[in-house]
């Protein structure tokens, strides 16, 4: 199932989970599965899950799916070395509240390794390249015209 949700809602839909109780669980844990698809939604989630985190636990103490669905919701918005700075900070300050979703936790940093790494190291090797075939191309039109 995709669901797709717009940019200016992200944050309002995670508001209207935490606040309200139009979801059922199993509606929120689908909701929130579908953030990582969309990396800006990623990090507009891993903003919210920081800030809220307390609140989000208070409501959903009783649902482990819910808490790990939130948790999971920030996988792909780590995408700098300060956005894992921040939630390795945002883990040790929440490392009791965190029990039961600390793997995903871990999972999240993981993958937030991986992408930082990858951005700082493939992407200029990548730019280099694209910008060399267009400088080709644009060579190639100038020598037929």
């Amino acid at each position: 199932m995709y669901i797709y949700i717009s940019f200016s809602s992200h944050n309002s839909i995670l508001n209207e989970i935490l606040h309200e109780e139009r979801f059922q669980e199993d509606e929120i844990s689908i909701i929130l599965n579908a953030f990582p698809q969309n990396p800006a939604a990623a990090q507009i989630s891993s903003r919210f899950v920081r800030a809220n985190w307390q609140e989000i636990v208070q409501r959903f103490s009783g649902s482990y799916s819910v808490l790990k669905s939130f948790v999971l919701s920030m996988v792909n918005g780590l995408t700098t070395e300060q956005d894992l700075e921040d939630l390795q900070i945002f883990r040790e300050i929440n490392y009791d509240s965190m029990k039961g979703t600390r793997y995903a936790a871990a999972l999240v940093e993981a993958n937030g390794n991986f992408v930082t790494a990858w951005l700082k190291n493939s992407l200029p090797q990548i730019e280099n390249i694209l910008k060399e075939e267009e400088e080709e191309e644009e060579a190639q039109r100038s020598v037929t015209s």
